[in-house]
């Protein structure tokens, strides 16, 4: 019988599905190992700051963002770069400034992107898994594959758990903030014939701090206007470590899927080692 006969749809998918996690998981872990290897981040404080913006011919906003002058100190000599950002920073703000990923890539405004390894590692564990779960039911039966979607389980459960820990650990400082502008982001060029150009939207979410009025884009975007109301009030939070505004805090969520991911796996681990017994 051909290789080709052997595979199932079931097994194609999750071997699919678990390249993809395993993938994902590796590139991100190359990237930090990059950092870690050409990289550095660095205190820095804002000598200059130019709020740009721009909008279009109908009144939408298309430009929203700060040119900045940082000055840092690096391996004890001072130095000043010329960074962008979507958050907007005033003259003495402390940032925290990075260099890319590769020893080319230039500074730019650090602001907490970089994941823990081990969250890495369990993304890459998952993916493994994932792949074998068919192999493994398929040649080892219903008590092997238990045991593989057991250990699935449990890695989430992980997983989810140590994220909302890692978060919580933040020191995050809760700011009323609110919707006050969308931007437009335009994506594909005008008048294609195969492609067409694809709209999103993306709030400038005002907020006070030290007692003076910042705006921010938002990460999130939209695919309508609708989907985002303008004047609708949020919470945004400055994170005291990296210098910057995030939009997230510990979401309790992640805490009740890991906990239920964790018990999934303990059921299923002692349902198997009594049908093995």
């Amino acid at each position: 019988m051909s290789i080709v006969e052997n595979l199932s749809i079931e097994l194609v998918f999750f071997l699919l599905f678990g390249a993809m996690l395993f993938v994902s998981g590796l590139t991100k872990l190359r990237e930090q190992l990059r950092f870690r290897k050409h990289g550095g981040i660095w205190e820095g404080r804002v000598l200059q700051s130019k709020h740009v913006f721009q909008k279009n011919s109908t009144g939408e906003l298309i430009q929203n963002y700060s040119d900045l002058r940082v000055e840092y100190k690096e391996n004890g000599h001072k130095k000043q770069v010329d960074v962008k950002s979507v958050q907007e920073y005033a003259k003495g703000d402390l940032v925290m400034v990075a260099n890319g990923k590769t020893a080319r890539e230039e500074v730019h405004i650090y602001e907490g992107q970089t994941a823990p390894i081990y969250m890495l590692l369990l993304l890459m564990i998952t993916g493994l898994l994932t792949a074998m779960l068919p192999v493994v039911k398929r040649d080892c039966g219903m008590t092997g594959g238990s045991l593989i979607l057991a250990a699935i389980f449990m890695v989430l459960g992980l997983y989810f758990g140590l994220t909302y820990v890692n978060d919580k650990r933040r020191k995050l400082l809760p700011l009323e903030a609110q919707i006050t502008d969308l931007l437009c982001w335009k994506k594909g060029r005008e008048g294609g014939r195969l492609v067409k150009p694809k709209l999103s939207y993306y709030p400038i979410i005002t907020y006070e701090r030290d007692g003076r009025k910042r705006q921010i884009r938002s990460r999130v975007n939209y695919n309508s206007k609708a989907a985002c109301q303008i004047n609708s009030k949020k919470t945004v939070y400055y994170d005291e470590e990296n210098k910057c505004i995030t939009e997230h805090c510990a979401r309790g969520y992640m805490l009740f899927w890991g906990i239920v991911f964790l018990a999934i796996s303990l059921a299923g681990f002692i349902n198997t080692f009594y049908l093995l017994v």
